[in-house]
């Protein structure tokens, strides 16, 4: 990714957008991007690629987009190749080179002789802030770039809580710099709503396991109630039934002795 990019930018006679589908191209330029403006160009076109897909997964009835999950997976991916989280290094190259060229600056400064600066001067501190104000801007297009996916992943994804989950948790490791630079806290995880799922009614499981245990426990009795209320009149009849032979072979044995 370190590399410089030539660009080809085209002048054209009408104004864009317009209602025609052509229009004249009245001149053309070559600009070649530093490594640097090159890694921004790249960023602020990821960044624009997700918040479009974005944008059209909200207006779709469930809120979920293949091409979003695909485009946030490349960028948080921490094996992907294709992240812009890649530019963390060159950022730390070029402020590194920056400090350095700074300190060298104010070292020669220091052992001046006090004459006026002249016009190598003049152009070599114009230089340096412009180093300075394109590593601010690298830093500011990769914090749009984590506040996209923040809130893609807070909007998106909340009726699938796996990839939702998945999918944060690789960009909090990618991209930990910029969400300390959002919330400086470090509270993300308390304040972004990207880590709020939504809350899904369903009865706690101890209550419905207590619940069933107390019916089959009714159940269980009201089945023993009835089995006692059955035995009870059948050991009822059982002695009748005793105490009736009983009389009739007492009235068998008055006969014999009576013939």
């Amino acid at each position: 990714m370190d590399q410089t990019v030539e660009k080809i930018i085209y002048h054209t006679k009408d104004t864009f957008p317009t209602i025609l589908a052509r229009s004249e191209i009245v001149q053309q330029e070559a600009v070649t991007l530093t490594p640097m403006q090159a890694a921004i160009d790249r960023t602020q076109r990821k960044t624009l690629d997700i918040a479009e897909a974005a944008l059209t997964a909200s207006e779709t009835p469930d809120k979920t987009s293949e091409k979003l999950a695909r485009l946030i997976k490349s960028s948080v991916d921490p094996a992907s190749t294709d992240s812009v989280a890649a530019y963390h290094k060159l950022i730390a190259e070029e402020q590194q080179s920056y400090d350095a060229s700074v300190t060298d600056e104010a070292v020669s400064s220091a052992i001046d002789d006090g004459s006026m600066e002249d016009e190598d001067d003049e152009e070599e501190e114009e230089e340096e802030d412009e180093r300075a104000v394109i590593l601010k801007v690298m830093t500011i297009a990769l914090q749009e770039h984590a506040r996209t996916i923040e809130q893609a992943i807070a909007t998106c994804f909340d009726k699938t809580i796996d990839l939702k989950s998945k999918l944060r948790d690789d960009f909090e490791g990618t991209f930990t710099s910029e969400l300390y630079s959002l919330y400086p806290s470090g509270q993300w995880k308390n304040e972004s709503t990207a880590w709020k799922d939504p809350e899904v009614a369903r009865s706690a499981p101890d209550d419905a396991l207590a619940q069933a245990e107390a019916q089959v426990a009714d159940e269980q009795t009201d089945v023993e109630t009835d089995t006692e209320a059955e035995k009870r009149p059948r050991l009822g009849k059982r002695r009748r039934s005793s105490t009736l032979r009983q009389r009739l072979s007492f009235l068998n044995l008055g006969k014999k002795q009576l013939g």
